[in-house]
């Protein structure tokens, strides 16, 4: 590129960056040339000198016209970063209900999938895990809550260790209604425990019953509970 190609095109960035987001770099198709464009007004602008540009702003064309400019760049981008955070939202949940790891998003073959089908960016593992983990977790807490409202349960208990040796504990419930999906299942929570006696998986069932009855754990409609033979789960029925 010869060098006052390179100065002009230097002069056009200083231009845009100095007047605002209405003004960008165009290429005239019949001279072959960079030009300042104005996109508020759709027009060519003379930038001979500074003063040029200044004064096509203050014209009652371009003031009334950037108006509209910019209500129609705020419409656009409120609706792409409604629709780019609903695509994170299912995209979340298409991760969790498939049980793929997060670290996943990393990988430019995953990447590189869905970027080149849609027109979303696939978002960084943090942004899912802050912005819209919770809102998923709550939300499917809310639909078993619906599932089983006013209705008898049955729930099992079941105690393991994680890869690091850490006691977790699952709480599985159903429903005792004959009417209701016989193979429905809720997982209802999963926890980190101490130390594996009676005490807590005890304290482990109650955090689940709070989870499904935050007004107040319905023990009256907990019928069935269902554990392995260990000691400590036997004498956690008994209690």
């Amino acid at each position: 590129m010869p060098k006052e190609s390179k100065s002009e095109f230097v002069k056009l960035k200083k231009l845009v960056r100095e007047f605002g987001e209405a003004f960008c770099i165009n290429t005239d198709p019949i001279l072959k040339k960079q030009i300042l464009f104005c996109q508020s007004c759709n027009c060519e602008v003379n930038c001979g000198q500074k003063s040029q540009v200044k004064q096509h702003i203050k014209t009652q064309n371009h003031r009334n016209s950037i108006k509209n400019f910019k209500s129609k760049q705020r419409s656009v981008a409120e609706c792409f970063n409604l629709s780019q955070n609903e695509f994170n939202s299912d995209l979340c949940k298409f991760m969790v209900s498939n049980n793929i790891p997060f670290n996943k998003l990393s990988y430019e073959s995953f990447k590189g999938l869905f970027e080149k089908y849609t027109k979303f960016t696939v978002p960084d593992e943090s942004n899912l895990r802050k912005s819209h983990l919770k809102n998923l977790y709550e939300t499917v807490i809310q639909e078993i809550r619906s599932e089983l409202k006013d209705q008898f349960i049955w729930l099992s208990i079941d105690e393991t260790t994680d890869r690091f040796g850490n006691y977790v504990t699952s709480v599985i419930v159903g429903s005792l209604n004959a009417n209701q999906e016989k193979n429905k299942i809720f997982l209802l929570n999963m926890e980190y425990i101490p130390k594996t006696n009676h005490l807590n998986i005890i304290q482990s069932i109650t955090n689940a019953l709070m989870l499904l009855w935050p007004e107040g754990i319905q023990y009256g409609k907990v019928l069935l509970l269902v554990t392995d033979v260990a000691n400590y789960m036997k004498l956690l029925g008994k209690n």
